[in-house]
């Protein structure tokens, strides 16, 4: 009944022939609207530009000027903007061995949940990535210590590298091919990661921020808890400041444990980097 529609982020062909004549109406004003003709206009000026139809290749080779006008372009744009909450991956029921790990399914299979990835980082792309990353983590890791992480492109939303197989509690396991494949990664880069026990970022998470690439340090609590730190002052010495802090502590207390949290709390306090807790 109705013609089919040439999707352009994709360059597919989109049948809309199953829309009532009301949700036709209101795609056709859409595709028809000033923005998104201003979309498709920069998007064949870029394709042109860098010499290629995979739009992909054409958002890694885009400037920080261009990108930005892109995005903007992408978020006024109404064809793509009323989308209902994409939620590939939900955290199932299960029967837990442990009382520990277990992941808030209500909390975390809502979309209260997936609001607190708005405007997390500056690409709304992104931050769609990194939700659904996150759901794929708390399924996986649900009712366990483990962690999972994966590294995106912080522009872009590209994995550039997992880790799934850790199975030592609280520590991610990550072999020197995988480091090194972050490491020369040409762009900046977010790394994403659980918590099953929902704490903050720790300090060897804020060590990371130190990575010339390495932007941010997100952490996603089982109990639902979303942190991200960045913005780390590269003027200060965080690892000689902690290992003072910690043997001072360590000194009056002779707990190791207490003496690493008294020492990561008072970094936080001093505010040499950027933490948002949602």
């Amino acid at each position: 009944i109705y013609p089919q529609i040439k999707d352009i982020k994709t360059n597919m062909i989109v049948n809309v022939s199953g829309s009532c004549p009301e949700d036709y109406a209101e795609f056709k004003k859409s595709f028809f609207s000033k923005e998104n003709k201003q979309y498709m206009n920069y998007v064949q000026q870029m394709e042109e530009k860098y010499k290629t139809k995979d739009f992909r290749k054409v958002l890694d080779k885009m400037d920080t000027r261009e990108y930005n006008h892109y995005t903007k372009l992408l978020d006024g744009n109404p064809l793509f903007n009323k989308n209902p909450l994409k939620q590939t991956v939900k955290v199932t029921a299960k029967t837990h061995q442990l009382d520990k790990g277990i992941v808030d399914r209500k909390l975390v299979n809502s979309k209260t949940f997936h609001d607190k990835f708005e405007g997390l980082v500056d690409h709304k792309e992104v931050n769609e990535v990194l939700y659904q990353e996150s759901m794929k983590m708390l399924e996986h890791r649900d009712g366990t210590a483990f962690e999972d992480m994966i590294a995106v492109d912080s522009r872009t939303g590209k994995i550039i590298e997992s880790v799934t197989d850790s199975q030592i509690p609280g520590r991610l396991q990550i072999t020197e091919k995988q480091y090194k494949k972050i490491q020369n990664h040409k762009g900046t880069v977010t790394l994403l990661h659980n918590h099953p026990n929902s704490s903050r970022p720790s300090f060897a998470d804020i060590q990371k921020l130190k990575e010339k690439n390495v932007d941010s340090v997100i952490s996603v609590g089982h109990d639902g808890s979303v942190y991200r730190v960045y913005d780390l002052d590269d003027k200060f010495d965080i690892d000689k400041f902690y290992q003072k802090a910690y043997n001072e502590y360590k000194h009056e207390s002779n707990d190791d444990i207490l003496a690493e949290k008294r020492a990561t709390d008072t970094l936080y306090d001093l505010g040499v980097f950027k933490c948002d807790r949602r």
